[in-house]
């Protein structure tokens, strides 16, 4: 996959000391042990690339220092300027999504950096008049995009900021997603396409056409009763919904909390990050919505959470102990086996609890 994605690695740039290794992956080794595997999926039907880096260290030493990681590094050709556009994110303002257009002039460069979707969503329309390339970046963490103008065209680079860091042996990490989708015709064309590709990765219905689970949504931090009650009126009336959608308010430390909370009282924001069952709440929720889940005419049960990035140290203090306690201190953690982490997260809400879709946006 060429001129797509760029780092440097022991101070010198990709692909100089490493060998592209044969078979249908693309994996590219260098001889310290260090490991480039580029998982990358090609639409046809839309002309869009998707990928994925993964960097593993399959030597016996700490790999030299990766630097300038940029998943995303390309350039799309267009000859009738550069107008860049994007939308905000949400900092629960009046002005959230709001449509963001800039035009940068040739040799300008504009960088769009955010943490999740909070000041930018991480979706980008490149382009001229006829011409261009949207692209999107798949990481809740923080993200940057930056586009430079230059007579022709635009190069577009993203990915994780400030990115410095050396593997252990063994240690495998990965980077953000990459959308990548050229477009020709109006802008309007590109925002189409892009919208087909999404549609398209939707799940089917019976028709085989796209289609998003309708939910019965409710405020998480009302009493389990409640619950059962609305449950139990949905499964008497015969709504046929495909989910049960439990919003905020139902996490945190244990703690007493009013079921019906407003802008005055409300607390649910103190917690976020914490994502264990408040037991104040629901003292016995992994049983009775164990129970209402196989209910013949009941929705299954969804969780839904919204994460702004911060508190989530529960999940390894919960999960992975001492050790996941000790990692705190580092910004990149890859000392913890977050594949037996997420398993015994996983356990907990899908097993014991008994939901059948978690969501963290």
């Amino acid at each position: 996959m060429d001129n797509l994605f760029s780092f440097d690695y022991a101070g010198r740039p990709f692909p100089e000391g490493f060998t592209r290794q044969p078979g249908n992956v693309e994996v590219w080794a260098h001889a310290s042990g260090l490991t480039v595997t580029v998982e990358s999926t090609v639409y046809p039907d839309t002309c869009a690339q998707e990928w994925t880096l993964w960097f593993e260290n399959r030597g016996t030493a700490d790999s030299a220092l990766l630097t300038n990681v940029y998943p995303l590094d390309a350039r799309a050709a267009f000859p009738d300027g550069c107008t860049v556009t994007t939308a905000k994110g949400t900092s629960c303002k009046i002005d959230d999504f709001a449509l963001v257009t800039d035009v940068l002039e040739v040799g300008e460069s504009k960088e769009y950096a955010s943490c999740g979707s909070r000041a930018f969503i991480p979706f980008f329309n490149v382009g001229g008049v006829n011409s261009g390339a949207t692209c999107a970046l798949g990481w809740t963490g923080r993200w940057f995009v930056n586009v430079e103008a230059y007579a022709g065209g635009a190069r577009v680079t993203g990915g994780m900021p400030s990115t410095g860091f050396f593997l252990r042996p063994g240690e495998r990490v990965r980077t953000p997603q990459v959308l990548w989708l050229p477009w020709s015709g109006r802008r309007l064309d590109a925002h189409n396409a892009l919208r087909r590709h999404l549609v398209g990765k939707m799940p089917k219905g019976a028709d085989g056409q796209p289609q998003a689970p309708i939910c019965f949504a409710t405020w998480g931090g009302m009493k389990t009763a409640t619950h059962k009650r609305l449950i139990e009126f949905i499964r008497k009336q015969g709504f046929r919904y495909d989910l049960y959608w439990i919003d905020a308010g139902r996490y945190g430390d244990d703690h007493e909390t009013e079921e019906f909370q407003n802008f005055e009282n409300e607390d649910w924001y103190f917690h976020v990050g914490n994502w264990r069952v408040n037991r104040k709440v629901h003292p016995h929720v992994v049983t009775v919505l164990a129970d209402k889940r196989g209910t013949h005419g009941a929705p299954p049960v969804r969780w839904m959470v919204s994460d702004p990035t911060t508190k989530r140290q529960w999940v390894l203090r919960e999960y992975a102990g001492d050790q996941g306690v000790n990692a705190l201190q580092f910004r990149f953690i890859g000392a913890i086996d977050l594949t037996a982490v997420t398993t015994a997260y996983s356990d907990e809400w899908y097993n014991r609890i008994g939901i059948s879709a978690l969501f963290l946006d």
